[in-house]
């Protein structure tokens, strides 16, 4: 089902392809009183937390898919103005490894140049958890011909609704705070990421046809800090199947990102 409005950090295009309930999140300060609808003033600054996002891009993120398979981590930068993300995945470990980049009309693949885009006297083997350095993710991007990049469609599983979900986390305006408190966001909890304080709120849910009020339980719930940036977003898929989304850099200065699948190829 969808909602009239757009929705914070996440469109309903997004959520319809990761067969997913439209959410959104919001800073509210206070006691920890559990699940509960936000006020006019949380709505206000709810909305302008995918603009915030916007203005911040190029961030640095990692996404964690986590199904009865295995966990994928993909570190990644993502520019939100060109609506494109490259990254560096591991699966199982270190069972599999390779290149992501992805753009609002798919995703391409690399399978061997994460582990092959090394600097003279640089281990070739990169350490669980080197693909964390954002110049090390974007040197290896560059480092990939053209050719070499397997492009396909958006697929229906958790991994691609994953990478459909970091490209809805920002917008070129603000949100329309009065629609949005309309459709039932909640404050969930208070919670701390890296010793800092954070609340976490899930909603707007979908207001079915002819009712006057929204329904169903949101599957996303989102982190945000009091200037109202967004530090987490997770969404259950259903049973065993999750995405966590950490926003690990709010900007990172790396000029144009690499055009990786995007630069054409030479005849």
């Amino acid at each position: 089902m969808r909602i009239k409005v757009k929705t914070l950090l996440v469109t309903g295009a997004v959520l319809a392809a990761a067969g997913l309930t439209a959410t959104t999140a919001v800073f509210v300060s206070g006691s920890d009183e559990g699940p509960r609808p936000v006020s006019a003033a949380e709505a206000q600054r709810m909305a302008v937390t995918r603009f915030r996002m916007y203005r911040a891009s190029p961030s640095a993120v990692t996404v964690r898919v986590t199904t009865s398979a295995g966990t994928t981590v993909i570190r990644a930068v993502v520019d939100h103005r060109r609506h494109r993300a490259v990254g560096a995945y591991e699966a199982g470990g270190e069972a599999a490894r390779g290149l992501l980049a992805w753009d609002m009309s798919g995703v391409a693949v690399a399978r061997g140049g994460a582990a092959g885009a090394v600097r003279p006297g640089e281990s070739r083997r990169p350490a669980p958890g080197a693909e964390a350095s954002v110049p090390a993710v974007l040197r290896s991007v560059r480092a990939v011909p053209a050719g070499e990049w397997t492009r396909r469609g958006f697929a229906a599983g958790p991994l691609d609704a994953g990478l459909r979900l970091v490209l809805g986390l920002a917008a070129d305006r603000p949100d329309n705070a009065q629609l949005l408190a309309q459709s039932g966001p909640s404050r969930l909890r208070g919670d701390r990421i890296d010793g800092r304080a954070l609340d976490v709120f899930s909603g707007p849910r979908p207001r079915p046809q002819g009712s006057a009020r929204p329904a169903g339980r949101s599957p996303l719930a989102y982190w945000i800090d009091a200037d109202g940036d967004l530090r987490r977003v997770t969404a259950t898929l259903g049973t065993g199947r999750t995405v966590t989304v950490d926003v690990t850099a709010g900007h990172v200065t790396t000029g144009k990102l690499p055009d990786g699948p995007w630069k054409p190829r030479r005849r």
